[in-house]
């Protein structure tokens, strides 16, 4: 047994707190509906999906594009017509079938530079996308140390999408090679 007691304190245990009416014991199988909660978490997601493409997509607003299309399928298997959670109610599929349509919507307007660029400076600042810009360059700069080529690509490939200019001037002072007098 997982008691701490050995069997017979616990039968003895458990004999206890019958007797006192503190524990009873039942032939029927209890069914716990969980509809309630799962309903509310996805009215949550909705919600979450409706404020905005990237929160739809549940991806950072500085995401790569190359990671849209693993975030749609993982949306489409959660929310997807062959979810596990459908079929538990009418009330659930449609909530499934808006989240889809928002999550549809959000990586058919994603899918450009342009409407990407177009989006973002609807959402954002320049502060804040020069903001991402810096965080993104600096993550570049970890990954040419490491020598993860791949990963600067994507890394400068964002940057330069979310502030074009600030990005080529760092990318281009990360590039200079330096000076026989700073090297000491």
């Amino acid at each position: 047994t997982l008691s701490p007691l050995n069997r017979r304190t616990t039968i003895e245990f458990v004999s206890i707190l019958a007797a006192l009416g503190l524990l009873e014991f039942s032939r029927k199988q209890v069914e716990i509906d969980q509809t309630e909660k799962i309903l509310s978490d996805l009215h949550a997601r909705r919600t979450r999906a409706e404020s905005g493409f990237f929160q739809a997509l549940d991806v950072h607003a500085s995401a790569h594009w190359s990671d849209y299309d693993p975030a749609f399928r993982r949306m489409n298997a959660r929310y997807g017509p062959d979810a596990a959670i459908r079929g538990l109610g009418s009330e659930i599929d449609t909530v499934c079938n808006e989240i889809m349509a928002l999550v549809t919507v959000a990586k058919r307007e994603l899918a450009t530079k342009e409407g990407r660029v177009a989006y973002r400076n609807t959402c954002f600042s320049q502060t804040e996308l020069r903001g991402f810009a810096q965080l993104l360059i600096d993550k570049l700069k970890i990954a040419i140390l490491r020598e993860d080529n791949q990963q600067a690509v994507k890394l400068k490939a964002m940057a330069m999408e979310l502030a074009p200019r600030m990005a080529r001037a760092e990318v281009r002072r990360l590039l200079e090679t330096p000076k026989d007098d700073e090297i000491s």
